[in-house]
């Protein structure tokens, strides 16, 4: 896999390939109240295992604070698991930033946290908001992470093989729906004036 960037804010970073399986659209980043999510995602690994949760805007959200909770059902069946720690989601007019990653306290990212001993996630019951941010709307995203690479020199391109380096020779799944996740190390431009691009190459057996 390679990646680069020309954005000079763009550095350090890391971008992190993952394997979306399927979302909750539409929760209410205005209500105070438990959200009720419903469907489960057909899952392309056992159990969901490996699976990892993150919240993004699909609307900007309002500038009371909040913090997020979940209600889920982890890689054992085991329902009613809950995040281990405060989360605090952060105000935000960019999309699709994922609210509870950033650098203010309990702030978590890429992902959001799991209990002790969870692996993975099979569903999720409820989102609950500690108070109405004023607005805005989010996307529960449920993916696996795939690999990582760094940014760390703008304009060159940074390379990971993945055969000899960590993780070694991850699977991808037929059927799998690749994107990746950008978690900055910095400030970073608007996307309108900050490039990235990325490549990955595969083998079949």
């Amino acid at each position: 896999m390679a990646a680069w960037t020309t954005s000079s804010t763009g550095i350090p970073g890391t971008l992190t390939l993952v394997d979306m399986q399927g979302y909750w659209p539409g929760i209410s980043m205005n209500v105070a109240t438990s959200q009720t999510l419903t469907g489960t995602p057909t899952y392309r690994y056992a159990n969901g295992a490996g699976l990892r949760l993150f919240l993004a805007a699909t609307a900007a959200s309002g500038a009371t604070a909040h913090n997020v909770s979940i209600s889920y059902t982890n890689q054992t069946g085991t329902s009613g698991r809950a995040l281990p720690v405060t989360v605090a989601c952060t105000v935000t007019s960019v999309i699709p930033h994922i609210v509870h990653s950033g650098t203010a306290a309990n702030n978590y990212g890429p992902f959001l946290p799991l209990a002790a001993g969870d692996t993975g996630i099979q569903n999720v019951a409820n989102v609950t908001l500690s108070a109405a941010s004023g607005s805005g709307t989010c996307a529960l995203v449920l993916a696996r992470p795939i690999a990582q690479i760094t940014l760390s020199v703008n304009g060159l391109m940074t390379e990971k093989d993945l055969l000899d380096q960590i993780p070694s020779l991850p699977k991808i799944i037929d059927g799998s729906c690749l994107t990746w996740i950008y978690l900055a190390g910095t400030a970073t431009a608007t996307a309108t004036s900050s490039t990235f691009a990325a490549s990955t190459e595969f083998v079949w057996s």
